[in-house]
């Protein structure tokens, strides 16, 4: 008759009876325990550990549930700070978040050279009447794409209003300035033809000690 391996006094495999209890916490049900049991109390204590694992099972997942509610809300909640500082239509800051890192580099920053530079697209209002809107936010886009481009994470750019975009790059000459945003506007004028002549209007300051 076989026995369980490494034990005695234990009641033999053919005289025990095999009995299932289902796993569940409330409404939950998690799944079904299947054992021997020879006597009235391995049941009973059987049921007992059915119900505790049923109880543990429903902890386990409330905790992954609280966690993945946990990541929604940081990924929400980083979200909601993106939006709070980002123009929807160019993707670069808005004029909040604009001047927010601005005052944010130049505390970094300070005593270090830097130039403000401020470009509009010219025409703005004319596009928008003649082609629409939506050809105007395309023309917006490509001015903000081009200057991402080109900048990268070199500056801080922001969309400050309508057609108006402003560039804070840190640790630049004025002459070097100068020459980028004279490419960038040649850039854009070439980038793509369309049914108008686009361009870009842009000056700058510079200083040698940027907060002081």
């Amino acid at each position: 008759r076989p026995f369980w391996k490494d034990t005695q006094n234990l009641v033999p495999m053919d005289q025990q009876r095999v009995v299932h209890f289902s796993v569940f916490a409330r409404h939950e049900h998690y799944g079904i325990m299947v054992a021997a049991a020879s006597t009235p109390e391995d049941v009973s204590l059987l049921f007992s550990l059915s119900i505790q694992m049923g109880t543990a099972l429903q902890f386990i997942f409330m905790e992954r549930e609280h966690q993945r509610l946990l990541r929604m809300l940081r990924e929400q909640s980083r979200n909601f700070e993106r939006q709070a500082v980002s123009d929807e239509l160019t993707g670069v800051y808005n004029r909040f978040g604009f001047f927010k890192e601005v005052r944010e580099c130049i505390r970094k920053n300070a005593g270090r050279p830097a130039v403000l530079a401020f470009a509009d697209m010219d025409h703005l209002k004319e596009v928008n009447d003649l082609f629409g809107h939506r050809e105007g936010d395309i023309a917006l886009s490509e001015v903000a794409r081009i200057l991402r481009q080109n900048f990268g994470s070199q500056a801080i750019i922001g969309r400050i209003g309508g057609d108006e975009f402003c560039i804070l790059m840190r640790d630049c000459a004025g002459d070097d300035a100068r020459k980028r945003l004279s490419d960038i506007q040649k850039q854009f004028v070439l980038r793509e033809k369309t049914n108008y002549a686009r361009s870009f209007s842009c000056w700058f300051e510079h200083t040698n000690q940027i907060g002081r």
